[in-house]
């Protein structure tokens, strides 16, 4: 069962992964202003938050699949992307761990079953461009069903 001490730490890991991984994410959203914000943004530990200390899509979708080395699919009704890790070293297909999201009601995500063999949406661009040459790899096996989505 998830509770607030689960998600609690889930901030934390996700602000270690910000503040290890500074200058490539100040590259990758163009400017320090947008990683401090991200970082203010997971820096509330208790109970209801507001709006300020929302997680959002698709800013945290790269430090979600970073930090856990998970390729995470998030739906939308506005976008739907698909995000691989950063700087892990490739693992063995079989160990890819696929977690797919859907952002429902303006307001929640929820994960979504049955993404293991179906089409993905398409990788962002930013993997392209920012992706370390240790992470090079993550996208070839997901070629065919980014491309049937």
């Amino acid at each position: 069962m998830i509770t607030q001490d689960n998600w609690s730490s889930g901030r934390k890991d996700l602000i270690k992964e910000l503040e290890s991984h500074f200058d490539d994410y100040s590259r990758l959203y163009e400017n320090d202003d947008m990683v401090h914000e991200l970082i203010h943004s997971l820096s509330h530990f208790d109970g209801s938050t507001s709006r300020e200390y929302w997680m959002t899509m698709p800013d945290m979708g790269h430090v979600i699949a970073s930090r856990y080395k998970v390729i995470l699919i998030h739906l939308s009704q506005q976008q739907c992307l698909t995000f691989l890790p950063l700087w892990n070293e490739l693992l063995a297909i079989t160990s890819h761990k696929i977690v797919a999201t859907g952002f429902v009601n303006d307001c929640h995500f929820v994960l979504v079953n049955g993404h293991t063999r179906r089409p993905m949406p398409p990788i962002t661009c930013n993997w392209y461009k920012y992706h370390h040459p240790c992470a090079e790899g993550w996208a070839t096996p997901y070629h065919a069903r980014t491309q049937f989505f």
